[in-house]
């Protein structure tokens, strides 16, 4: 009796293991670049990849056939594609027998991901799920005239708390950025974005390499770009409205006070805020 409940548990242990064997898994298919392959039996479940630091090369699909669950091949359905590009989260739709998108940068530390498939709007003369589709897919890299900083001349001033970003256009690799002097900027990179904030007046660049072409970009850093002045009231008489004021420029350009058009502002009593008048323009040069 236990021999035969051995035999039963192991008959259903092999059952298993063979049913499980034969279930269709899903095949990861890595492209390379400069290569247009053959692919067929493509399901809507198989992931394509690109590797990571190759985030610009353009696809493109070709000679696009559909196979029905009846067996026969076809391009009759072949509206019903898409290109589903993941990290995008963006949908390319077949159009002229090919489908062509172009990969943007904005995730190169992981590999591209895409996948072929039919679109849900299909007719239903077939299954969506056990059609298969045959295409050529070619990975092609945009030629390194075309790779271009999106900016090569940029002016920031000391207030830009937010800095400058530029970035670079059609780049097909790893970038490695650099900046010519420290002491007057510094620099956040983020792939194929860089962001510039200022540390001084100056001039200095910042440089891309990618694919053995460097890129420069001049960075000319100025004084600040909204006029400013900070003073302080050394004295006030509110019965015949007289304010005395020391003021510093500190701005790189000079300040016009108009003889019109002033007010003093308390800030912590808004309703001492006074017209003021004085007898001549008045020029505050910087510093």
């Amino acid at each position: 009796m236990k021999f035969k409940k051995l035999c039963l548990i192991l008959f259903i242990m092999i059952f298993c293991f063979i049913s499980k064997s034969t279930v269709a898994s899903a095949k990861s298919i890595y492209l390379e670049k400069g290569k247009t392959v053959h692919y067929e039996n493509i399901r809507d479940s198989d992931p394509f990849y690109i590797p990571s630091g190759n985030c610009y090369y353009n696809i493109t699909i070709n000679n696009i056939m559909i196979q029905t669950e009846d067996g026969i091949i076809t391009t009759e359905y072949n509206e019903y594609l898409v290109v589903w590009d993941t990290i995008n989260d963006k949908e390319y739709s077949y159009k002229d027998n090919k489908i062509n998108f172009k990969m943007n940068g904005n995730s190169y530390k992981e590999d591209r991901e895409f996948y072929i498939a039919t679109n849900v709007t299909a007719p239903y003369t077939f299954s969506l799920v056990d059609c298969k589709i045959f295409c050529d897919i070619t990975v092609e890299a945009p030629s390194l005239s075309s790779m271009i900083l999106t900016k090569t001349n940029i002016t920031c001033y000391l207030d830009n708390i937010d800095g400058k970003t530029i970035s670079i256009k059609n780049n097909s690799g790893t970038v490695k950025w650099s900046l010519s002097n420290a002491k007057i900027a510094k620099i956040h990179r983020e792939g194929n974005s860089v962001s510039i904030y200022p540390k001084k007046l100056g001039t200095c660049y910042v440089m891309a390499k990618c694919n053995g072409k460097t890129l420069k970009c001049k960075v000319r850093i100025k004084g600040r770009e909204k006029l400013y002045a900070g003073g302080t009231l050394t004295s006030y008489n509110t019965r015949n409205n007289t304010f005395t004021m020391k003021f510093k420029n500190c701005s790189s350009k000079k300040i016009t006070v108009l003889s019109n058009n002033l007010i003093a502002v308390d800030s912590d009593y808004s309703s001492f805020d006074r017209q003021l008048k004085i007898s001549k323009t008045i020029s505050i040069k910087p510093g």
